[in-house]
């Protein structure tokens, strides 16, 4: 089979196997993002898409939503259709690019180049940035790596082409901006050169166009959406140590499948912590080193390895204490590893027999197939996703919170209340800085009272609320009102009615006879 018909082959099993998913569900990110972000719902209105208040610095995705919504309004099958195609697009990319490579400089054969790619299409740790509605923003950074290296390696473009390429990728995501360094690393590995190609005009132009972070971050990216990072509230060793302990987690997640989940847990610092924290910074550190020192005789081990720690080093995308890990986050950097599994197993066809080789390959599709099959069934539905990942971590608060909000969700108001109940005695116990909850379970608890006119139980939730201190939004303080009209307290509503004007003094907050 050629190239051309084996990746439109590959490419048409892999649309076929995400079609169990096309119709799943919005979760966790997607509902504050897009669900209930009025503002992405009027793709006309550009004014608000752009100054949409929640991550306005990416306004490539808000447009993409904005259409997705405009498409397919309060349905996701638009936001999944983009999802897939821009990971055969992706896919396509790194076809060309390893095959670049591989008639240039390596000439061992294009089955590797098949394998990695063909891992990139169907490996099960791919689904959630494909499946998840905002793995769009990882999918769209791939997008731009990919193209930018392609274009690079190539040479068929000016460097100006190149540079208009890294401008626009900052307004997909923030971390584009190390493009060029991934281009330096290529020249540094493939082409051989030194330090000195680093002053040279086209990574002058390249530096120019990364530039384009400044305007989008002063313009668009004043909005709500404040990113903490771990070095905020941890000792340096101590979240460092946790860091590296999280590359077992994904050593893991690459063979167990069994063990993927909306969100991970990372656990509180403790001597495994340590000891795994220790052996895996020692084995990042002795690979970097490694990489550099023999960049030029392995350029693809260097290339690989460094690609892959300069996608999960900034602090935004690598494995965080403070918000539980995603999948959809490892998207890119899975690209290096499905390239030394590939290497691997082309290896492997000089020791064994071809029928025996062929078996092992097709036990690897099989096993593949079946367990990507089962994860899109597991992603059909919020319930039978979060069912799935409270197997995983019993104990997480966040996703025994989202359990219950995803029953408020269906009115199935009794398990709502029960779920909410259980996430907040489970928060008491659980004394993680990144435990702590900005949004926390009797918030939800006073909605849904206020919701199902549970009159009582609303205002007791509220008070508890502003006794914690929780930045409440405008609509809390609205349902409050409500209720307090019910039970004819004038008193307190006017005192909470005053409050919520000193607080929201730009929004319109009715009297006690329903007028401004």
């Amino acid at each position: 089979m050629s190239d051309r018909k084996w990746i439109v082959t590959a490419m048409a099993c892999t649309i076929l196997m995400y079609m169990f998913s096309i119709s799943g569900p919005f979760v966790y990110d997607d509902i504050f993002q897009i669900v209930t972000n009025a503002k992405l719902h009027d793709i006309t209105n550009l004014h608000d898409v752009f100054f949409c208040g929640i991550r306005q610095s990416r306004l490539i995705l808000n447009l993409i939503y904005a259409f997705c919504w405009w498409l397919t309004p309060r349905q996701t099958e638009a936001f999944h259709a983009v999802n897939i195609l821009l990971h055969l697009a992706n896919a396509y990319l790194l076809w060309r690019f390893l095959g670049l490579i591989e008639s240039t400089f390596l000439k061992k054969g294009t089955l590797w180049v098949r394998l990695t790619v063909t891992l990139f299409l169907l490996h099960p740790l791919q689904i959630q940035s494909v499946t998840y509605v905002m793995g769009t923003v990882t999918l769209a950074q791939c997008f731009f790596y990919l193209l930018c290296l392609c274009l690079h390696a190539e040479a068929r473009v000016s460097r100006w082409s190149i540079s208009l390429l890294i401008a626009l990728s900052a307004f997909a995501k923030e971390t584009c901006i190390l493009i060029p360094v991934v281009l330096f690393l290529y020249d540094l590995t493939f082409q051989g050169k030194s330090w000195r190609a680093l002053f040279s005009s086209k990574y002058l132009a390249y530096g120019i166009g990364s530039l384009a972070i400044l305007p989008n971050s002063l313009i668009l990216g004043l909005d709500s959406h404040q990113g903490v990072t771990g070095f905020n509230l941890y000792p340096f060793w101590e979240y460092l140590l946790t860091q590296m302990r999280s590359n077992w987690l994904y050593a893991r997640l690459l063979i167990d499948s069994s063990m993927q989940s909306l969100i991970h847990e990372v656990p509180a610092f403790d001597g495994w912590t340590m000891i795994l924290g220790t052996i895996g910074g020692v084995t990042y550190v002795s690979l970097t080193v490694l990489a550099w020192l023999y960049r030029k005789r392995y350029p693809l081990f260097a290339f690989g390895w460094l690609f892959w720690a300069l996608t999960l080093l900034p602090t935004n995308t690598f494995f965080q204490m403070v918000n539980p890990f995603a999948e959809y986050r490892l998207y890119q950097a899975n690209i290096s590893v499905f390239i030394a599994i590939a290497l691997l197993l082309t290896t492997a066809t000089r020791y064994l027999r071809p029928r025996l080789f062929t078996v092992v390959l097709s036990s690897l599709a099989l096993f593949m197939g079946f367990s990507l099959y089962q994860q899109q069934r597991v992603w059909s539905s919020e319930i039978s996703l979060l069912v799935h990942s409270l197997g995983v971590y019993p104990q997480s608060v966040a996703l025994t919170k989202m359990m219950g909000a995803a029953y408020d969700n269906y009115g199935k108001y009794d398990l709502a209340e029960e779920y909410y109940l259980k996430a907040e005695v489970m928060a008491t116990h659980d004394t993680r800085l990144s435990a702590k909850d900005f949004f926390p379970p009797a918030a939800l608890l006073f909605i849904m009272y206020s919701k199902t006119n549970q009159v009582d139980k609303a205002i007791i939730r509220f008070e508890e609320l502003r006794a914690m201190k929780v930045d409440l939004p405008i609509e809390a303080y609205r349902y409050y009102l409500s209720a307090l009209r019910l039970k004819k307290d004038r008193t307190r509503f006017e005192r909470a009615r005053l409050e919520a004007k000193t607080k929201f003094p730009y929004l319109v907050v009715e009297n006690w006879d329903h007028s401004e």
